[in-house]
């Protein structure tokens, strides 16, 4: 009887990236080296190797040098998607619109078999540092973002990202994304105008 071979570390990647290709994780291209390798924990070397390995049995295609391989293989299962929500900061009591607005939408993504998660950490913990920000968003990937209220600078780098993103609240004025939030202008009006009426003239 031959003995047990372990696998090695490349092919327990290359077996992980394998099943993630049939399941349609990625559909035109994996990412690239640096960010599945700290997916995956594991080297860069190993995740070259996992990759040309891939290549060989015609799952993936170079695209050139600095390219991330394209996916030559349609996925067999359907694809679950990963939606995360960055929170503007901790989640207020249930009871509040907000907390059930969210809670909501994490029960209608999850009915339908999609995974819903929430980012580590809020804008608020990261000081709305947006580098800190976006390399908190780089190492928890999802196929789509909600971000919730939040500021000018970070829905203006969303709106260039290639990942689809919902802006629940926020300064999302003439910006390419897909927003929702209560519309204050009429209120803001009918209060200035109210003001105006009781003789305010510094109305900030």
């Amino acid at each position: 009887m031959r003995p047990l071979r372990r696998p090695s570390i490349v092919e327990l990647t290359a077996e992980h990236l394998r099943e993630g290709l049939r399941a349609g994780r990625w559909r035109n291209a994996l990412p690239g080296v640096a960010r599945l390798a700290v997916e995956l924990d594991v080297s860069r070397d190993t995740i070259r190797t996992a990759l040309r390995l891939l290549e060989s049995e015609g799952l993936l295609g170079a695209r050139g040098l600095g390219r991330s391989r394209a996916v030559t293989v349609q996925g067999t299962e359907r694809h679950r998607l990963r939606v995360g929500i960055l929170l503007h900061d901790a989640l207020p009591e249930e009871q509040s619109k907000i907390a059930q607005l969210l809670l909501q939408i994490q029960s209608n993504l999850g009915a339908k078999d999609q995974e819903v998660f929430f980012f580590p950490k809020t804008q608020v913990q990261l000081q709305h540092d947006l580098p800190r920000i976006t390399r908190m968003l780089g190492e928890n990937p999802g196929d789509a973002w909600i971000v919730v209220a939040g500021s000018r600078g970070l829905l203006e780098w969303s709106a260039a990202q290639s990942t689809p993103c919902l802006a629940l609240f926020g300064r999302v004025e003439r910006l390419p994304l897909a927003s929702t939030g209560p519309d204050k202008l009429p209120a803001f009006l009918t209060a200035t105008r109210r003001l105006l009426e009781l003789g305010h003239r510094h109305i900030v």
